[in-house]
């Protein structure tokens, strides 16, 4: 017990319990509810300021946490290739032994043969003399019939251009002339008009006109065979020209 206190009891007389000194116990009394009063303002304060203390018999309900963005964390920045990309030494692989090269075989060159050389063909004995066919006018050797003519006529010469007289050989004029089929054979030397081996054979009793419808040819008196090409030759429908001359001469 405090000394305060043991005045306090003393201030009591022991008969009526009245305090000695009775304003002294109102001081202490009063002092006491002041000291009390802090403390509940103390302890009241304490707790407003934060109510989820342990002085709080009742705290207020937890409040959930709050749902919070989330910070931006800055991104990782790119690689930065160096300037070039110098690529890393790659390993040569050691020579290989090349075999010798093998030996090419030659190749023979084929044989040419020499090439068939065609026979010659032999060259027929008469042929045309320079300058023939040509176109005459019957008038000359048959003044009497007029322009009821048409023909062709003319001479067999030797290699020196001579009139070939008495040879073995005929004319022969075969072909068609205005749908007509002409075949006939004249021998050399028949027509003196002509010349001394002269020739002639009538085709028509008028001119016609024909173009390569015709041909003559020297042939073999004995067996008719061919003793020179066939010359086709044309006709003409006027009376100036309704004789063809054509003259054959020996070949060298």
């Amino acid at each position: 017990m405090t000394t305060d206190e043991m005045d306090l009891f003393e201030d009591f007389d022991e008969g009526g319990g009245r305090p000695r000194n009775p304003g002294m116990v109102w001081n202490v009394l009063t002092f006491l509810t002041l000291l009390t009063t802090v403390c509940l303002l103390g302890y009241f304060v304490a707790i407003f300021v934060n109510p989820y203390s342990g002085l709080n018999p009742f705290p207020p309900p937890t409040l959930p946490p709050t749902l919070g963005f989330p910070t931006a964390t800055p991104t990782q920045p790119f690689a930065t290739l160096p300037p070039t990309w110098t690529p890393s030494p790659t390993l040569t692989p050691p020579p290989t032994n090349t075999p010798p090269p093998s030996p090419t075989p030659s190749v023979s060159p084929t044989p040419v043969l020499p090439s068939a050389s065609p026979t010659p063909t032999a060259t027929p004995p008469y042929g045309l003399q320079p300058g023939v066919p040509a176109y005459l006018s019957s008038q000359i050797w048959h003044p009497d019939q007029g322009c009821n003519y048409l023909g062709v006529a003319g001479q067999v010469l030797d290699v020196n251009g001579q009139p070939l007289v008495g040879a073995p050989i005929a004319i022969k004029v075969e072909g068609t002339l205005a749908d007509t089929a002409i075949s006939q054979v004249a021998l050399p030397g028949t027509a003196p008009h002509v010349g001394p081996s002269g020739f002639e054979v009538m085709l028509a009793d008028h001119p016609i006109a024909s173009s390569g419808t015709l041909y003559i040819q020297v042939v073999d008196l004995n067996n008719f065979l061919p003793l020179s090409e066939p010359v086709y030759f044309g006709t003409r429908d006027s009376c100036e020209e309704n004789v063809v001359l054509i003259n054959f001469q020996r070949q060298p």
